[in-house]
Protein backbone atom coordinates (compact mmCIF):
# COMPACT_ATOMS: atom_id res chain seq x y z
CA UNK A 1 0.00 0.00 0.00
CA UNK A 2 1.23 3.35 -1.07
CA UNK A 3 1.86 6.09 1.97
CA UNK A 4 1.69 3.72 4.79
CA UNK A 5 2.16 6.46 7.43
CA UNK A 6 -0.99 8.57 6.52
CA UNK A 7 -4.20 9.51 3.82
CA UNK A 8 -2.98 8.80 0.27
CA UNK A 9 -0.74 11.60 -0.51
CA UNK A 10 0.11 12.73 2.82
CA UNK A 11 3.19 13.20 3.91
CA UNK A 12 3.39 14.22 7.39
CA UNK A 13 3.78 11.46 9.75
CA UNK A 14 1.66 12.87 12.51
CA UNK A 15 -1.39 11.77 10.86
CA UNK A 16 -2.05 8.20 10.49
CA UNK A 17 -4.71 6.21 8.51
CA UNK A 18 -7.36 7.66 10.53
CA UNK A 19 -6.67 10.77 9.69
CA UNK A 20 -6.32 12.01 13.12
CA UNK A 21 -3.61 13.49 14.92
CA UNK A 22 -1.03 10.86 16.60
CA UNK A 23 0.47 11.57 20.34
CA UNK A 24 3.95 10.91 19.35
CA UNK A 25 4.25 10.76 23.41
CA UNK A 26 1.96 8.03 24.05
CA UNK A 27 1.80 6.72 20.40
CA UNK A 28 -1.98 6.79 20.52
CA UNK A 29 -4.45 7.81 17.63
CA UNK A 30 -5.89 10.62 19.15
CA UNK A 31 -9.39 10.20 18.31
CA UNK A 32 -11.05 8.70 15.31
CA UNK A 33 -14.25 10.80 14.48
CA UNK A 34 -14.09 12.00 11.07
CA UNK A 35 -17.13 14.98 11.94
CA UNK A 36 -14.24 17.19 13.15
CA UNK A 37 -12.73 16.63 9.91
CA UNK A 38 -9.17 15.92 8.85
CA UNK A 39 -5.91 17.10 10.38
CA UNK A 40 -8.12 18.60 12.98
CA UNK A 41 -7.43 18.13 16.86
CA UNK A 42 -10.57 16.32 18.20
CA UNK A 43 -12.81 18.74 19.79
CA UNK A 44 -12.90 18.68 23.89
CA UNK A 45 -15.22 15.65 24.95
CA UNK A 46 -15.23 13.95 21.84
CA UNK A 47 -11.95 12.16 21.27
CA UNK A 48 -11.29 8.37 21.72
CA UNK A 49 -7.69 7.36 21.89
CA UNK A 50 -6.99 4.33 20.02
CA UNK A 51 -3.79 1.98 19.94
CA UNK A 52 -3.12 1.00 16.64
CA UNK A 53 -0.61 -2.07 17.93
CA UNK A 54 -3.42 -3.57 19.40
CA UNK A 55 -6.50 -2.62 17.45
CA UNK A 56 -8.33 -1.31 20.85
CA UNK A 57 -9.32 1.72 21.84
CA UNK A 58 -8.51 2.68 25.29
CA UNK A 59 -10.87 5.43 26.49
CA UNK A 60 -14.83 3.97 26.42
CA UNK A 61 -17.82 5.05 24.08
CA UNK A 62 -19.48 8.06 25.56
CA UNK A 63 -22.60 6.33 25.03
CA UNK A 64 -21.93 3.30 26.63
CA UNK A 65 -24.65 3.86 29.40
CA UNK A 66 -27.16 3.25 26.44
CA UNK A 67 -25.44 -0.39 25.93
CA UNK A 68 -24.71 -2.69 28.57
CA UNK A 69 -25.05 -5.56 26.19
CA UNK A 70 -21.55 -4.46 24.73
CA UNK A 71 -18.22 -3.62 25.98
CA UNK A 72 -18.02 0.02 26.66
CA UNK A 73 -14.20 -0.05 24.99
CA UNK A 74 -16.13 -1.72 21.48
CA UNK A 75 -16.65 1.15 18.06
CA UNK A 76 -19.43 0.83 15.88
CA UNK A 77 -21.22 -2.33 17.70
CA UNK A 78 -17.64 -4.28 17.75
CA UNK A 79 -17.90 -4.33 13.57
CA UNK A 80 -16.05 -1.41 11.86
CA UNK A 81 -16.15 -2.58 9.16
CA UNK A 82 -20.05 -2.44 8.28
CA UNK A 83 -20.56 0.26 10.65
CA UNK A 84 -19.19 3.63 11.29
CA UNK A 85 -19.85 5.86 14.14
CA UNK A 86 -18.86 9.52 13.16
CA UNK A 87 -18.97 11.05 17.08
CA UNK A 88 -19.12 8.58 19.53
CA UNK A 89 -22.88 10.09 20.07
CA UNK A 90 -26.19 10.00 18.36
CA UNK A 91 -25.74 11.67 14.77
CA UNK A 92 -28.31 12.63 12.20
CA UNK A 93 -28.09 13.55 9.17
CA UNK A 94 -30.13 15.91 6.57
CA UNK A 95 -29.56 15.63 3.05
CA UNK A 96 -31.24 18.37 1.14
CA UNK A 97 -31.23 19.21 -2.30
CA UNK A 98 -29.43 22.35 -3.05
CA UNK A 99 -32.31 24.75 -3.66
CA UNK A 100 -35.47 25.44 -2.13
CA UNK A 101 -39.01 23.98 -2.39
CA UNK A 102 -41.10 26.31 -5.26
CA UNK A 103 -43.89 26.28 -2.01
CA UNK A 104 -46.32 26.84 -4.82
CA UNK A 105 -48.96 25.33 -3.03
CA UNK A 106 -48.31 21.47 -4.54
CA UNK A 107 -49.34 19.32 -1.63
CA UNK A 108 -46.64 16.45 -0.63
CA UNK A 109 -43.67 18.88 -1.27
CA UNK A 110 -42.95 20.69 1.59
CA UNK A 111 -40.01 18.27 2.31
CA UNK A 112 -36.97 17.24 0.36
CA UNK A 113 -34.26 16.09 2.89
CA UNK A 114 -33.97 12.75 3.37
CA UNK A 115 -33.12 12.07 7.28
CA UNK A 116 -30.97 9.77 8.75
CA UNK A 117 -30.47 8.62 12.54
CA UNK A 118 -27.29 7.12 13.78
CA UNK A 119 -26.74 5.78 17.07
CA UNK A 120 -24.08 3.57 18.15
CA UNK A 121 -22.68 3.34 14.99
CA UNK A 122 -25.52 1.59 13.74
CA UNK A 123 -28.32 3.23 11.43
CA UNK A 124 -31.23 3.21 13.02
CA UNK A 125 -33.82 5.31 11.12
CA UNK A 126 -34.04 6.54 7.40
CA UNK A 127 -36.85 8.77 6.77
CA UNK A 128 -36.57 9.84 2.65
CA UNK A 129 -38.05 13.21 2.05
CA UNK A 130 -39.06 13.02 5.71
CA UNK A 131 -37.52 16.64 6.79
CA UNK A 132 -35.99 20.40 5.53
CA UNK A 133 -33.61 22.54 6.26
CA UNK A 134 -35.17 25.74 4.65
CA UNK A 135 -37.63 27.81 6.70
CA UNK A 136 -40.51 29.20 5.13
CA UNK A 137 -41.28 30.63 1.88
CA UNK A 138 -42.62 34.34 1.30
CA UNK A 139 -45.33 33.83 -0.65
CA UNK A 140 -46.60 31.08 -3.23
CA UNK A 141 -45.09 32.89 -5.81
CA UNK A 142 -42.39 33.93 -4.04
CA UNK A 143 -40.36 31.35 -2.62
CA UNK A 144 -37.53 33.22 -1.35
CA UNK A 145 -36.91 32.05 2.34
CA UNK A 146 -38.65 33.87 5.19
CA UNK A 147 -36.22 33.30 7.33
CA UNK A 148 -32.38 33.19 7.94
CA UNK A 149 -31.00 29.32 6.85
CA UNK A 150 -28.88 27.26 8.88
CA UNK A 151 -25.48 26.49 6.76
CA UNK A 152 -23.96 23.41 6.11
CA UNK A 153 -21.68 21.30 8.02
CA UNK A 154 -21.75 20.09 11.69
CA UNK A 155 -24.01 21.23 14.85
CA UNK A 156 -24.42 20.36 18.44
CA UNK A 157 -27.44 19.26 19.81
CA UNK A 158 -29.46 18.45 23.00
CA UNK A 159 -33.06 18.28 24.15
CA UNK A 160 -33.02 19.90 27.41
CA UNK A 161 -35.49 22.89 26.31
CA UNK A 162 -37.65 20.99 23.63
CA UNK A 163 -39.24 23.88 21.02
CA UNK A 164 -41.53 26.19 21.59
CA UNK A 165 -40.95 26.81 25.43
CA UNK A 166 -40.55 23.09 25.96
CA UNK A 167 -44.09 22.73 24.67
CA UNK A 168 -43.43 20.65 22.12
CA UNK A 169 -40.21 18.27 21.36
CA UNK A 170 -37.80 19.46 19.83
CA UNK A 171 -33.85 19.11 19.47
CA UNK A 172 -32.16 22.08 20.40
CA UNK A 173 -29.23 22.86 17.87
CA UNK A 174 -25.90 24.50 19.74
CA UNK A 175 -22.21 26.09 18.92
CA UNK A 176 -19.34 24.87 20.53
CA UNK A 177 -19.91 26.62 23.59
CA UNK A 178 -23.01 25.12 24.33
CA UNK A 179 -24.93 28.28 23.36
CA UNK A 180 -28.01 28.01 21.34
CA UNK A 181 -26.44 29.94 18.44
CA UNK A 182 -25.22 28.84 15.18
CA UNK A 183 -24.11 30.13 11.80
CA UNK A 184 -26.91 30.91 9.23
CA UNK A 185 -27.75 32.91 6.32
CA UNK A 186 -29.55 36.36 6.60
CA UNK A 187 -32.27 37.51 4.27
CA UNK A 188 -29.68 39.11 2.16
CA UNK A 189 -27.70 36.19 1.49
CA UNK A 190 -24.59 37.08 4.32
CA UNK A 191 -23.54 35.26 7.23
CA UNK A 192 -26.11 35.92 10.32
CA UNK A 193 -26.10 33.94 12.36
CA UNK A 194 -29.34 32.51 14.49
CA UNK A 195 -30.47 31.90 18.04
CA UNK A 196 -32.70 29.55 19.58
CA UNK A 197 -32.86 26.94 16.17
CA UNK A 198 -34.35 23.30 16.89
CA UNK A 199 -35.26 20.43 15.09
CA UNK A 200 -38.82 20.28 15.41
CA UNK A 201 -42.37 18.93 13.93
CA UNK A 202 -43.11 20.92 10.37
CA UNK A 203 -46.92 22.38 10.30
CA UNK A 204 -47.68 19.82 7.57
CA UNK A 205 -46.96 18.97 4.24
CA UNK A 206 -49.58 21.15 1.95
CA UNK A 207 -46.61 22.43 -0.30
CA UNK A 208 -47.72 26.62 1.11
CA UNK A 209 -45.26 28.66 2.07
CA UNK A 210 -45.72 28.47 5.52
CA UNK A 211 -46.27 25.02 5.85
CA UNK A 212 -43.25 24.31 7.20
CA UNK A 213 -43.67 26.15 9.81
CA UNK A 214 -40.06 27.47 10.44
CA UNK A 215 -38.35 30.60 10.66
CA UNK A 216 -34.93 29.18 10.63
CA UNK A 217 -35.28 25.74 12.29
CA UNK A 218 -35.26 21.97 10.86
CA UNK A 219 -38.90 20.31 10.59
CA UNK A 220 -39.52 16.55 10.14
CA UNK A 221 -42.33 15.96 8.17
CA UNK A 222 -45.74 15.24 10.39
CA UNK A 223 -46.43 12.19 9.15
CA UNK A 224 -42.99 10.86 10.15
CA UNK A 225 -42.94 12.88 13.36
CA UNK A 226 -43.56 10.96 15.97
CA UNK A 227 -41.56 7.96 14.64
CA UNK A 228 -38.13 10.13 14.82
CA UNK A 229 -38.45 11.64 17.78
CA UNK A 230 -39.42 7.78 19.80
CA UNK A 231 -35.38 7.88 18.64
CA UNK A 232 -34.63 9.90 20.98
CA UNK A 233 -35.02 10.63 25.01
CA UNK A 234 -38.23 12.50 26.29
CA UNK A 235 -37.65 11.82 30.05
CA UNK A 236 -38.44 15.28 31.53
CA UNK A 237 -41.05 16.47 33.45
CA UNK A 238 -43.42 17.61 30.97
CA UNK A 239 -42.15 14.51 28.13
CA UNK A 240 -40.92 17.39 25.62
CA UNK A 241 -37.75 17.50 26.89
CA UNK A 242 -35.23 15.02 27.55
CA UNK A 243 -31.19 13.76 27.93
CA UNK A 244 -30.21 13.18 24.54
CA UNK A 245 -27.43 14.96 22.98
CA UNK A 246 -25.07 14.27 19.61
CA UNK A 247 -24.56 16.25 16.40
CA UNK A 248 -26.55 17.61 13.48
CA UNK A 249 -24.85 17.28 10.34
CA UNK A 250 -26.63 19.21 7.58
CA UNK A 251 -25.62 18.52 3.67
CA UNK A 252 -27.51 20.16 0.80
CA UNK A 253 -24.90 19.47 -1.86
CA UNK A 254 -24.10 15.45 -1.06
CA UNK A 255 -20.88 15.90 0.59
CA UNK A 256 -21.48 13.72 3.59
CA UNK A 257 -21.13 10.05 2.32
CA UNK A 258 -23.77 7.39 3.97
CA UNK A 259 -22.96 4.16 3.59
CA UNK A 260 -26.53 2.51 3.54
CA UNK A 261 -26.23 0.52 0.87
CA UNK A 262 -23.55 -1.39 2.80
CA UNK A 263 -25.71 -2.33 5.89
CA UNK A 264 -29.40 -3.53 7.22
CA UNK A 265 -30.38 -1.00 9.08
CA UNK A 266 -32.71 -2.34 12.13
CA UNK A 267 -36.06 -0.93 12.64
CA UNK A 268 -35.94 1.44 10.07
CA UNK A 269 -38.38 3.93 8.11
CA UNK A 270 -38.17 3.78 4.87
CA UNK A 271 -40.33 5.37 2.28
CA UNK A 272 -39.48 4.65 -1.30
CA UNK A 273 -39.16 7.72 -3.60
CA UNK A 274 -41.39 7.98 -6.80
Amino acid sequence: MDDRNGIYGDTDPRYKFTGKERDVETEYDYGVYPAEGRHQRPKSGSARHYDSRIGRFLTIDPRSVRYSSVSPYNYAGNNPIIFFDPTGKDSIYFQDRATRPKDNGTPGTSYTASVYVWQNGHLVAIYVNGGSTYPNSKSRIDNSSAGKTVVEGEHKFNNQYGHGKGREKGLNLLNDKGERIVPAIGLDGKPAPATYVNVHEGASNLGGPRSRGSTACLTIDPAVADDFFNNFDWSGPSGTTGKSNGSVFVDRHNRIWIPIDRIEPKGFTFDEEE
